[in-house]
């Protein structure tokens, strides 16, 4: 078996840009904070914005069958230059959120996304709780009895 190769400096470079952006000042009319809902495709990325439509968005070129956005993470839209036309493409995805504390502070942060948050570990629909770890339902009802 090969050994792993290891990814060329530009490409680190690059995925440090993607992720680790610090937030800008002030936010660009044509760009919002969004929340990955799912993956359509390899490459686009179904998102809920801060009034709550869902949006079809994309990944840039340069990131594409490089990086994947996990489900509820959020994300720095720009809809410049895309059509609103309803199922197509309308936005890029320009920076994925990491350090989302940091982001909360400033003043452009959707309050519909930080009601109940916790951080990325947070539960949301559809996830159950795990459980790892835990007794199973009833073995405490069969010690007391004996």
């Amino acid at each position: 078996m090969a050994p792993r190769r290891r990814p060329p400096p530009s490409l680190l470079t690059t995925l440090d840009t993607l992720t680790t952006t610090p937030p800008p000042a002030p936010l660009p009319a044509t760009q919002f904070i969004a929340r990955v809902l799912e993956s359509t495709g390899k490459h686009l990325y179904r998102v809920e914005s801060p009034k709550g439509q869902e949006l079809l968005v994309e990944l840039p070129k340069m990131y594409r069958s490089v990086v994947w956005v996990r489900r509820n993470r959020f994300v720095l839209i720009d809809t410049e230059g895309f059509g609103g036309e309803e199922g197509r493409v309308r936005g890029e995805i320009k920076v994925v959120v990491r350090g989302e504390k940091e982001w909360m502070r400033m003043g452009y942060w959707p309050k519909h996304f930080t009601i109940g948050y916790e951080g990325e570990d947070e539960m949301y629909e559809g996830q159950e709780e795990s459980v790892v770890g835990k007794m199973p339902p009833g073995s405490d009802d069969d010690e007391e009895s004996e």
